[in-house]
């Protein structure tokens, strides 16, 4: 249904952790998928290694070379400020309303209501703003979401869950950390996989959905 997709990530490794198998089967079957990294640039992210190249590495390995080559699927590099999204929403939301305008999605991913971390909550307020009328679901982050709640679910295969893995291990100095680790994201594809009678899934929340 949906053919031009746009994945909204506050910080450059939320696309994947949240969607990683999800983007990666969206790009098999042909759909534009285009993700927006918020704090990438200009030195504002402290917490990753070079990451304009390492974002890049991470959707090839979701998407592939040539697709990347094509335009099928985009990466956006934006530079909003680690932490302090707060105090530009009104920016963030002009963004979201350009990025709209430019873009077309008749789908867009965010991350879910009830997320802890400061960023993502601006994140998925204002997209709700951006994109009235446009589906808006909420991915799940694991080590900042305790008590989500899914109500849909994506069906992933072995070897999507395994570019969503190499996806995670391109930025260097996350690779180590606990949610990141393949058997870590294994577990939690295996748990929404139970949860909705399939091998492998990934999960999400419904802040709209719009059947044109």
């Amino acid at each position: 249904m949906f053919t031009r997709i746009l994945i909204l990530a506050p910080h450059p490794d939320d696309a994947e952790l949240g969607c990683g198998g999800t983007i990666a089967r969206l790009a098999d079957e042909g759909r534009g998928v285009m993700v927006a990294t918020l704090t990438d640039r200009d030195g504002n992210c402290p917490l990753m290694g070079d990451i304009a190249s390492e974002s890049e590495n991470a959707l090839e390995q979701l998407v592939g070379a040539a697709r990347m080559k094509s335009g099928q699927c985009v990466l956006i590099h934006l530079a909003f400020p680690l932490f302090e999204m707060r105090t530009v929403r009104q920016h963030v939301l002009s963004t979201f309303e350009r990025l709209r305008r430019e873009l077309k999605p008749d789908a867009v991913f965010a991350p879910a209501l009830g997320d802890l971390h400061q960023d993502h909550q601006v994140c998925m307020d204002e997209a709700a703003r951006a994109f009235k009328g446009v589906t808006l679901l909420g991915y799940h982050i694991l080590r900042s979401n305790p008590d989500f709640a899914p109500s849909v679910y994506v069906g992933i295969t072995e070897d999507q869950l395994a570019r969503k893995a190499a996806a995670v291990a391109c930025y260097s100095t996350q690779r180590d950390k606990a949610y990141c680790q393949p058997p870590v994201l294994r577990a939690q594809a295996a748990f929404c996989g139970a949860q909705c009678g399939l091998p492998l899934a990934e999960a999400f929340s419904v802040r709209w959905a719009v059947m044109p």
